[in-house]
């Protein structure tokens, strides 16, 4: 093992991991506005900072633009008067195409990527957020008649990490001025505002303070095909939508965790890395409290839905069935114990429902009666004007976080395994409260639910990556161009490794120990040619031939190399070398005990006798 790299149960993403202090990062970028369907109460219980709330990726290293003055514009002034007073610029890119707001159509605010919408017609900006912070106006939308303002924000292309401060204020600033200037005029404001944020670029403060101190009839809401999730699952979608496609960058370990909610349950017998992954994408979906994951108690359409897994009545009863065809509709107290006394006869008595047990190995009747008013309290669904049927301390007593754990466990490998192994498909089941095998043809084309699959999707992809990255790991990611697929690998640990150590002639054990924690099975597999075997039997690795394994490399792939001496050089039964390559600014590079750049043609080795595997995790 690296010195340093202890190991330990991280029970944040129930794996055994590399131990190490990971900062929290916490931030004011908050959630999207709240549809019609959501209650008030509901979006101002958010947390400040919830697990989907901070940044994916840390921003490139650079020197952090100074806060520029963040008191708002002087709103009875009109674009073209702010830019002769200084307060903006005039940008030298082509004004919008004028627009005809007619009466009775929806007017709105929308806040978008430059490299993101660069292709869109519909996106042609009316703000620009530099990167320092400076705002630029391409014209004057109220002259223009513009209905739909766009605000765009320069980014490094693909960076997918929250803008800095001096933007984050241009951005309030931009969006504040432009809905209240749209808001005064009756002829586009009749029929209310939108604010359409898909990446969750505007502050918490803004969107709440336009929620609740708007103008009377003006309802700030996010885009129709979001309406039936909840502003924390937004959030959730607006992270994963950054990583636009085409687009790369590199995450840290930190920035991989940090769009899961902490788990405090080591993994369960039987919990493969699918199901754990799948389980990790379903949570961060839901993006539960970030205080108390497993306490979370959400009211969506006047349905409960609790715990790190946002668990609907539906899916409990589900899981009671799944258990032997129990119908927890019809259940009493009776007629649970009589089901709870054939599964433990049977032997399949879930590990956490020995908290219906007495210590004479009896069952409670009345912990299994305060169960059954928890679950009555989640069929029945929150009534509006009278007291929550189920709060968080109902959830922390009937269903805690072992509880949630093994019921998220067994939901997931049905759900996987209806859906044929998609992680989307199975966070969307939680969300619906039924099984893919339910889906209808509705529920697959609507066109949020195909958003949400997608971010779930990349979270277990995500997820996924996390295992076996040490604590100065760095994840390299590339979306792919139709958007659908994220390619990560990681290549970064070899390569430091190599530098730190600086030898030669240890090849074999400095490769093992540079990939212990992603590839643990080839540790103590013998010297560079004695390793041919141990990554054929690897299913983390692919062998492949010459062609392909360039072809990988520039995809962004880690890539092993296993060489034979030549007669000349040494044994050739025995010794040889081994290495990571990967394509490094244009150039092919190996790392074992050093770094060096990679020769096919290296007399020392018999170039026929190459063998090239591509890790596939």
């Amino acid at each position: 093992m690296v010195a340093g790299d202890g190991r330990a149960t991280d029970v944040r993403v129930g794996k055994t991991t590399d131990t190490g202090s990971v900062a929290q990062l916490s931030h004011d970028v908050g959630v999207k506005m709240v549809g019609e369907a959501y209650p008030l109460r509901t979006a101002m219980s958010l947390p400040v900072s919830a697990p989907g709330d901070v940044q994916i990726v840390s921003a490139p290293a650079a020197a952090a633009p100074a806060v520029i003055d963040a008191a708002p514009f002087d709103k009875s002034k009109s674009v073209s008067q702010l830019i002769q007073d200084g307060s903006i610029r005039r940008s030298e890119a082509p004004s919008p195409t004028p627009e005809v707001a007619k009466p009775g159509a929806q007017a709105g605010v929308t806040v978008t990527y430059a490299d993101a919408a660069a292709n869109d017609p519909t996106k042609v900006p009316d703000f620009i957020i530099k990167k320092d912070g400076t705002i630029e106006a391409t014209g004057d939308f109220e002259a223009l008649q513009r209905k739909n303002v766009v605000v765009q924000v320069e980014r490094t292309p693909g960076d997918t990490s929250d803008p800095n401060d001096a933007q984050k204020n241009a951005i309030d600033k931009v969006v504040s001025y432009a809905y209240d200037r749209l808001g005064a005029d009756p002829t586009v404001a009749q029929n209310g505002l939108k604010l359409n944020d898909e990446f969750g670029l505007i502050s918490e403060n803004l969107v709440k303070k336009l929620a609740t101190n708007g103008d009377p009839g003006i309802e700030p809401s996010i885009a129709d095909s979001r309406r039936d999730f909840s502003p924390e699952s937004q959030r959730a979608m607006s992270n994963m939508s950054r990583m636009t496609p085409g687009s790369q960058g590199s995450m840290s370990r930190g920035d991989v965790e940090r769009q899961f909610p902490p788990r405090d349950v080591p993994t369960l017998p039987g919990e493969t890395d699918k199901v754990q992954d799948t389980k990790n994408a379903v949570a961060g979906m839901f993006n539960p409290d970030k205080a108390a994951p497993y306490e979370t108690v959400r009211v969506r359409n006047n349905n409960y839905e609790v715990g790190r897994y946002g668990m609907n009545y539906p899916v409990m009863r589900d899981y009671f069935y799944g258990l032997g065809g129990f119908d927890l509709d019809e259940m009493d107290e009776d007629g649970f114990i009589a089901m709870l006394g054939k599964l433990d006869k049977d032997g399949k008595l879930p590990k956490s429902f020995k908290k219906f047990k007495k210590k004479d190995g009896s069952f409670d009747k009345e912990a299994i009666g305060k169960f059954l008013k928890f679950a009555k309290g989640m069929k029945e669904g929150h009534k509006e004007g009278q007291p929550e049927g189920v709060t968080a301390a109902d959830v922390k007593a009937n269903l805690p976080k072992e509880m949630q754990e093994e019921m998220a466990m067994s939901l997931v490998e049905k759900y996987n395994k209806a859906g044929g192994d998609s992680a989307g498909k199975t966070a969307l089941a939680f969300h619906l409260g039924k099984g893919p095998d339910q889906f209808t043809q509705s529920d697959l084309s609507d066109k949020g639910n195909q958003e949400y699959m997608r971010s779930a999707d990349r979270l277990a992809q995500l997820s996924g990556a996390r295992h076996g990255m040490g604590e100065n790991d760095r994840l390299d990611y590339k979306i792919s161009t139709d958007g659908t697929s994220m390619d990560a690998k990681i290549v970064n640990r070899a390569f430091s490794h190599a530098n730190r150590v600086g030898t030669t002639g240890w090849c074999a054990r400095e490769f093992q120990i540079a990939w212990a924690n992603t590839a643990p099975e080839l540790m103590g597999s013998g010297d560079g040619v004695q390793m041919t075997r141990a990554f054929q039997r690897s299913d983390k690795f692919q062998q492949v031939d010459w062609q392909t394994a360039q072809e990988a490399m520039r995809g962004g792939k880690a890539v092993a190399v296993t060489r034979t001496w030549d007669p000349s050089v040494g044994n050739t039964s025995r010794g040889g070398h081994v290495a990571t390559l990967a394509m490094k600014n244009g150039r092919i590079m190996e790392a074992s005990d050093h770094v060096t750049e990679f020769s096919k043609n290296n007399g020392r080795y018999q170039p026929n006798k190459d063998k090239f595997f591509v890790y596939t995790g």
